[in-house]
């Protein structure tokens, strides 16, 4: 069955079976006892690894994405005990998207996510703490939900949040939102712990901002502003002053380590590896409005400098009065992410949802609406949502607050706003044919993004594949990408130590390519063309031609 159809089959089967069958709902009281069962976030949670690992395909995936490769590559410098490495000899071959090659060879972000990456570095399987990390925020998704209505609606919540390809997509993968998605969650795990009285919960908050502004600074600033301004009315209420303050000096310590990595480096506390990066290779990838038309201070690689003229017009329309068609155009991209097709009958519920308005709920989107307002200081496509992958657990919800309703009949079932809510025998007889009806549409996804993942690997794989063959010696690889070649995917991935390095995948330059040979003269080299799809043995009589250089963007690229 097509995987548009699945999802509304799988609702109205489970409708009418907990409607029509007396013991389905009799059986669904007692599913809805299970899920307040204390491990059930703890099953949720090893459920989730399972679907992420089937469909990321492994924990040894190699990188597709810049980003992923880059934090890839910092969180290896890390396992090695370093924070950057020697520059490489002739730093203008080893140009890799988001690193640095000078002062010293580094990546640019800040260093919260890769070094959570290290124990799978150590481990040799690296995406295993992005899996786990996706485990241990489903349960939390499931856990905060529950505290606040009950299993049912928790239950429906994970569900729907698991499924949808932003969460298949993220959690397989490197990206540093597997970290901050972590620290969403758990923060506010912490702070439904603080509300209930507990006070040193106030500490694992103030931890858990801290570790979002070592990963992603600018989101821990919009997550930092509401849960900021709820901390701020309730310890003036409850006169618990000293308890901030100490929770505040922990995370203020904490953040003593963006200095200290900005300082080694790039050997300065004035700005960042972030920053300097941009300054490096593109003044115009940074905060703030227009286009920022100052030179690179390096002669950038043909792959970027057609990135680079693709987004000069994007960045020279971006300006103010921009602002709201902007904002629009990205919160509808957001809500089509979890609430578009295939699953548009979701969007219905979460619409419905909305009439469930709480408190916690308002709080959420509140924290949504910050978060798409923060990042209106950036211009990016509004069809890339990766900056607003924390919020969708919010979403997710809506739909099953809405999907209570319809199961409940009436509106008054959730008029309690503040309790939790005990599940009916309807609404839990629905979970449970739920249970077995939706792990066919969970399958159905989890096998389409495992394809979808083959897919966005074979590029890079094929060509990993063709180098293995070459004898176990020392190598460089020269890339020669063809003019059709799509800059956002790359063939230049290397390890940090260089020197001990099997293999060194470098920018073809043209007869510039034999001063690399003459400064690692104890290394085979070979040509990779990628327009004829060969790998031969580099000979510079035959394969000193000039390097391509970097064309103009056709419209849409």
């Amino acid at each position: 069955m097509p995987v548009n159809y699945l999802l509304p089959v799988t609702l109205a089967i489970a409708l009418l079976l907990a409607w029509k069958v007396g013991a389905v709902r009799a059986a669904g009281t007692r599913v809805a006892g299970w899920l307040e069962w204390r491990w059930m976030p703890l099953i949720l949670g090893v459920i989730t690894a399972i679907i992420v690992t089937v469909g990321w395909g492994s924990w040894r995936q190699i990188p597709i994405i810049h980003d992923e490769a880059s934090y890839l590559f910092q969180a290896k410098l890390f396992a090695s005990g370093h924070w950057t490495a020697p520059s490489p000899p002739l730093p203008e071959f080893f140009e890799q998207w988001h690193v640095l090659v000078v002062p010293h060879y580094a990546s640019k972000y800040p260093p919260g996510h890769a070094l959570l990456l290290v124990p799978g570095i150590w481990l040799g399987l690296p995406g295993m703490i992005p899996v786990l990390l996706g485990a241990m925020t489903a349960a939390l998704v499931f856990s905060i939900v529950r505290r606040l209505t009950n299993g049912v609606i928790a239950f429906w919540t994970w569900g729907c949040w698991v499924t949808s390809f932003i969460v298949l997509w993220m959690l397989g993968s490197y990206f540093s939102q597997t970290t901050s998605a972590f620290c969403w969650m758990l923060g506010w795990y912490a702070l439904l712990r603080w509300r209930e009285g507990s006070e040193r919960w106030l500490f694992v908050v103030a931890i858990v901002v801290a570790w979002l502004g070592l990963t992603r600074p600018l989101t821990a600033l919009a997550y930092a502003i509401p849960v900021g301004i709820y901390v701020l009315r309730r310890t003036a209420r409850e006169r618990q002053w000293r308890t901030l303050g100490s929770a505040i000096a922990v995370g203020l310590a904490m953040l003593l380590l963006l200095p200290f990595w900005s300082m080694k480096t790039i050997g300065t506390v004035h700005t960042t590896p972030y920053a300097l990066y941009s300054k490096v290779y593109f003044p115009w990838d940074a905060p703030g409005f227009g286009l920022d038309s100052t030179p690179p201070q390096r002669a950038i690689t043909p792959d970027m400098a057609i990135v680079a003229a693709s987004n000069a017009e994007p960045h020279r329309a971006y300006v103010p009065s921009a602002l709201p068609k902007n904002f629009i155009a990205r919160t509808k991209y957001v809500l089509a992410i979890m609430w578009g097709p295939p699953r548009l009958i979701v969007a219905v519920l979460g619409v419905i949802g909305l009439f469930a308005m709480s408190a916690e709920l308002a709080f959420g989107l509140a924290s949504m609406f910050t978060l798409l307002a923060c990042y209106l200081w950036f211009n990016h496509d509004p069809t890339w949502p990766v900056y607003y992958f924390e919020i969708e657990p919010v979403l997710a919800l809506l739909a099953a607050l809405g999907l209570w309703r319809v199961m409940s009949w009436r509106w008054r079932d959730l008029r309690d706003r503040t309790a939790r809510q005990p599940a009916s025998p309807l609404p839990a007889g629905v979970s449970l044919v739920m249970m077995l009806a939706f792990a066919g549409y969970a399958w159905s996804v989890t096998a389409a993004e495992h394809g979808d993942s083959v897919r966005a690997q074979s590029y890079q794989s094929n060509f990993l594949r063709a180098v293995a063959q070459l004898p176990p010696e020392k190598t460089i690889v020269f890339v020669r990408y063809a003019p059709w070649h799509n800059p956002h995917l790359s063939l230049i991935h290397n390890d940090p130590d260089l020197a001990h390095a099997l293999r060194w995948y470098v920018y073809d330059r043209g007869a510039d390519n034999v001063r690399l040979t003459q400064a690692a003269p104890d290394r085979k080299a070979y040509l990779f063309d990628e327009q004829r799809s060969t790998l031969n043995p580099f000979v510079p009589a035959r394969d000193t031609l000039a390097a391509p250089e970097a064309r103009e963007p056709h419209r849409g690229e």
